[in-house]
């Protein structure tokens, strides 16, 4: 589409749509790239949903916060809303979910806390974002960590509410029960799902699902008790028993180190049976139902490895006065004492304060604190490692530590190696020492590749097990976050996509910022390969 608005901004391509609108490419008047979406309105627009809408998004205009999409211009012109933003590199939570699967438990807190952390800052101001989910989550991939950045805030504002119609937002599987009556409460709901599904990959109830008031969802698979129980509680029927943004983001960051190294999840077709209060009651410890949620004293460890005693979170619950307060305690222990003492870890404690009243229409939300301590000589924090550090022990890459360019964005360590349209497979495999828990990259074929339709095959293995099979094609980022939990070696294999013409010219396949994490106490010595 091409064109101004406002006689300020040009548009571009399209970046994208869906029911909302459609998101184009815009350059503004002195060459700043944005992102503009257009939201068609119609002649006679409903004045009191436009006045909300509009009364919502000037709040958000020039706010700054690491995890929002920041808004610089609204504008209404022959029907149509155009609400100019940041463009962010990247691609959405969806997209990413689509191309990677499941996430790491660890990734997936951090992520949930920096979503938790922005919608307590619209909340601070009085204004529901009313529509969290993958598709309005932005990865901003400018840095070495991607940063969720959530948009399209309040865009739900514009829907109409007709007695007994059916909004898409009350269609979502994203939508809490009291979608109709949706406040602060509903995003914490909508965080709960999304929580849910960056661990298995689908979401805990099916769009158009009447949930009644007794059922909970299925747990999926082995995602751990402490995000387990802090979900459960975002996913509670009753909207005061969820706990504010705020203190989600909190409950998240301070879990996030115990998380490191807990396998990623399977990733499942559909959602597990939703619990009854009676399985739940079959299933669990004695414990004290608060809402809809059970809490019992129950224990997590993470699988055992042999050069290190894993710290099991013991999740200790403590139900004061009938109900009113339930602490929960992330506590590291360690096994039985063996030659040495364990080191001491860090302690975090995580309380949740139920309102003393459930009385329906009652607007109070559940509160939870956090407190962590970290002792001396402590486990250290999560730390990593540049693959172009490591000496392959097979095989190798072209070359290392160089500055590669994939898809318009510069990354400044980056593995390389040239591939031509009848070479062979070829790949550097690394030994590991089991001292890794994870692997990260940005995988493409360098924007500076003379042939366009060469694409190459990537296979990345953990001991001959296969954790990642992709082809690459130009101008495409595909982004690797792999679990390396226990792994000895590890092998990166690529090979061209055969077209049946050798060209001469090749194209290079780059691995940005590749690397590797783990604890420092486990990490092998580095080994560079000079």
């Amino acid at each position: 589409m091409e064109g101004e608005l406002a006689g300020r901004y040009r548009l571009g391509e399209s970046l994208g749509g869906g029911p909302a609108g459609e998101v184009f490419a815009a350059t503004g008047p002195d060459g700043e790239d944005y992102a503009i979406k257009l939201l068609p309105v119609g002649p006679a627009p409903d004045s009191s949903l436009l006045a909300g809408f509009l009364r919502a998004q000037s709040q958000l205009v020039g706010l700054r916060h690491p995890n929002l999409v920041v808004l610089h211009d609204v504008l209404v012109e022959d029907g149509v809303i155009a609400l100019v933003q940041d463009r962010v590199p990247g691609g959405s939570l969806r997209q990413w979910l689509d191309t990677a699967g499941t996430l790491l438990p660890a990734e997936l807190a951090r992520i949930g806390a920096g979503i938790a952390s922005a919608l307590h800052e619209l909340h601070s101001l009085g204004i529901v974002h009313g529509a969290v989910e993958p598709a309005n989550i932005l990865m901003d991939d400018t840095g070495s960590v991607r940063i969720p950045r959530l948009s399209d805030t309040a865009t739900s504002l514009l829907e109409p509410r007709a007695p007994g119609s059916t909004s898409l937002l009350a269609a979502s599987a994203y939508a809490a029960p009291e979608a109709g009556e949706s406040g602060t409460a509903a995003d914490l709901y909508a965080l709960g799902v999304l929580l849910y599904e960056l661990y298995c990959g689908v979401t805990p109830f099916v769009p158009g699902f009447v949930r009644a008031a007794d059922e909970g969802p299925g747990r999926p698979g082995q995602l751990p008790e402490p995000l387990w129980d802090l979900i459960r509680l975002l996913l509670a029927f009753d909207p005061s028993f969820r706990p504010t943004a705020d203190r989600t983001a909190a409950v998240l960051r301070a879990m996030a180190p115990d998380l490191l190294g807990v396998p990623v999840g399977q990733r499942l077709d559909r959602p597990p049976r939703p619990e009854s209060a009676k399985d739940r009651q079959d299933s669990l410890p004695p414990s004290f139902l608060i809402g809809d949620q059970m809490y019992g004293e129950q224990l997590y460890s993470p699988p055992p490895r042999r050069r290190r005693r894993w710290v099991p979170i013991a999740l200790a619950t403590t139900v004061v006065a009938a109900g009113a307060i339930t602490t929960v305690a992330l506590t590291g222990t360690s096994p039985s004492p063996g030659p040495q003492a364990a080191a001491p870890v860090p302690t975090t404690t995580v309380q949740v304060t139920a309102p003393p009243s459930s009385a329906p229409g009652s607007t109070a939300q559940a509160a939870v604190s956090t407190s962590t301590s970290a002792p001396p000589g402590s486990p250290s924090l999560p730390a990593e490692r540049y693959l172009t550090e490591l000496a392959p022990v097979r095989g190798s890459f072209d070359s290392g530590q160089q500055t590669g360019a994939i898809a318009g964005k510069t990354y400044l360590h980056t593995l390389a190696t040239r591939v031509y349209e009848c070479d062979g497979a070829d790949f550097a495999e690394y030994n590991l020492s089991k001292g890794f828990r994870r692997l990260v990259a940005s995988a493409g074929l360098d924007d500076n590749s003379p042939d366009s339709t060469l694409k190459v095959q990537l296979e990345i293995f953990g001991d001959n097990r296969k954790l990642l099979s992709t082809t690459l094609e130009l101008n495409k980022m595909v982004p690797i976050d792999l679990d390396l939990t226990g792994v000895l070696r590890l092998k990166i294999g690529w090979q061209p996509v055969k077209s049946g013409e050798c060209g001469a010219s090749g194209n290079h396949l780059d691995l940005g910022e590749a690397k590797v994490l783990g604890l420092p106490e486990e990490m092998p010595p580095p080994t560079t390969t000079g």
